[in-house]
């Protein structure tokens, strides 16, 4: 357990996804983004809020989104809302805020009020989007719980931006990029009378635009783009070399937003996407092997999505 009570667990990741992260902090950042997060020490409660005991159950501020009917989450599982919460509840996360404008720092604490400890504690962000919800991360959690006990509370941090997010000395918050305005759900996996927990939050920010990472290159014959990355260009032979192919497709089933494309893990989906136009009937990107994994799956040779009301078909092949 982290000396603050934050679950080190929650915000672990998978080998590919810590070096992702890595790699994604040598991309450019936000300027004067620090200065809109300001310094985060120690362990914070949300304004008006107490670690109150199970005697006296249930949060003390009211929630802006009281009565505001959601759709269910993704999981499939019961999720206590704190925009429902009353004075029976005995376990809700609570965001520092519920509107922001981009960029933005925001904690939200769970509250354990109950009698007894709860698990599991991972945290994940939705962003709702034509009464469904996306994941728009963390890119994967291990396998490590930990028990939260009666009366504690545990706060996760996300750092969030419309572009790249410089973390600004908070090491502690999750960091994420290329959000774009809408209604977003933190989710713990902590949860009293059910599974877990979530909080509504609203941010205002402008649509997100799927644009190439800064270091692709591109050439087209009209019909065909052809993309290179840097990891291509630095492989040290094919072992190391993909090569992904963009078409339409008839059908999909799986739907990305912008907001997901955008995210590292998935650079893919967005230098295939970028120079995707109604001109364009194919592109094809020469990157890294282990990029095209991510993208269409480690024991997988192709995968179909659908993006913007389009159905398209990925495919990965040797150099």
């Amino acid at each position: 357990m982290h000396p603050c009570g934050t679950l080190e667990g929650g915000r672990h990741k998978t080998l590919h996804a810590l070096a992702d992260r890595r790699d994604m902090r040598r991309r450019p950042v936000l300027a004067g983004l620090s200065a809109a997060l300001g310094a985060f020490a120690g362990c914070s409660t949300p304004e008006g809020e107490s670690n109150k005991s199970a005697d006296s159950p249930g949060p003390e501020i009211d929630s802006e989104f009281d009565g505001i009917s959601v759709p269910g989450l993704p999981c499939e599982c019961g999720v206590t809302w704190y925009h429902e919460s009353d004075e029976t509840t005995r376990g809700f996360v609570r965001p520092s805020t519920e509107t922001a404008e981009l960029p933005t720092r925001i904690e939200f604490t769970y509250y354990n009020r109950s009698e007894e400890s709860t698990s599991c504690g991972h945290w994940n962000l939705y962003k709702l989007r034509d009464d469904q919800w996306y994941h728009i991360g963390p890119g994967a959690h291990d396998g490590f719980c930990e028990t939260l006990q009666a009366g504690e509370s545990e706060t996760w941090a996300m750092a969030a931006a419309t572009s790249e997010v410089d973390d600004g000395g908070d090491g502690d918050a999750e960091r994420y990029p290329y959000l774009g305005g809408g209604r977003y759900a933190a989710v713990a996996g902590y949860g009293h009378a059910t599974p877990r927990s979530a909080s509504l939050v609203e941010l205002d920010a402008p649509p997100v635009s799927v644009v190439s990472t800064d270091d692709t290159t591109s050439e087209s014959d009209g019909t065909t783009v052809t993309v290179r990355t840097d990891g291509w260009r630095a492989s040290d032979g094919d072992d190391d070399r993909a090569t992904l192919t963009l078409e339409r497709a008839q059908t999909a089933g799986r739907m990305l937003i912008a907001e997901q494309v955008m995210q590292w893990r998935n650079r893919g989906y967005r230098n295939l996407l970028a120079f995707m136009d109604k001109e364009v009937e194919q592109v094809v990107l020469h990157t890294d092997t282990r990029t095209a994994d991510q993208t269409v799956g480690f024991d997988n040779e192709t995968t179909r999505f659908r993006y913007a009301d389009q159905a398209y078909r990925v495919m990965k092949s040797e150099p």
